[in-house]
């Protein structure tokens, strides 16, 4: 936000908008990401680095066989699992043990689970109460059928599709 001299004076994140539709009955199921791109706990950090960087999206739900929620990565638990590997391993040793990180190893476990008929609002109190940047929806049989990130939610406020 700019003032009337083009003098920055503020800044609207996706948290403040997620913080207005806190009273929101709209279902989630109506602005949710259908079939999200997820991945396995066994797979490598580097390769979910690389899925959330190619497809420009912040969280990947981590599930099972039987495509049950195990957990979450996001950009967050990526930077802060390279930040931490960068101060602990030293650099003659960083090329070759970067692979042995897995997703498994950063995951973040209990993440936001909402069923497809939840509202809005109820979704985005989950997000900001824990500080997570999405929350998993799933079917009744606890199946994973999409995904609510605060992009999502953002894109409701403004009536971008």
């Amino acid at each position: 936000i700019v003032d009337e001299n083009m003098k920055p004076i503020g800044i609207v994140t996706k948290w403040e908008i997620a913080g207005l539709l806190v009273d929101d009955n709209e279902a989630i199921e109506n602005i949710m990401t259908r079939a999200p791109i997820t991945i396995r706990s066994s797979d490598k950090l580097l390769h979910a680095r690389k899925i959330l960087m190619e497809k420009s999206i912040s969280t990947l739900p981590v599930v099972d066989d039987n495509n049950r929620i195990m957990g979450i990565v996001t950009i967050d638990e990526i930077a802060d699992a390279l930040y931490a590997f960068h101060d602990i391993v030293p650099e003659k040793h960083r090329k070759e043990r970067i692979n042995y990180i897995l997703v498994e190893d950063i995951m973040r476990l209990r993440p936001i689970i909402a069923k497809t008929y939840e509202k809005i609002g109820e979704v985005a109190k989950a997000l900001i109460q824990r500080k997570m940047r999405g929350a998993v929806i799933t079917d009744n049989g606890d199946t994973v059928v999409g995904i609510v990130t605060l992009t999502d939610l953002t894109r409701y406020f403004t009536g971008i599709t």
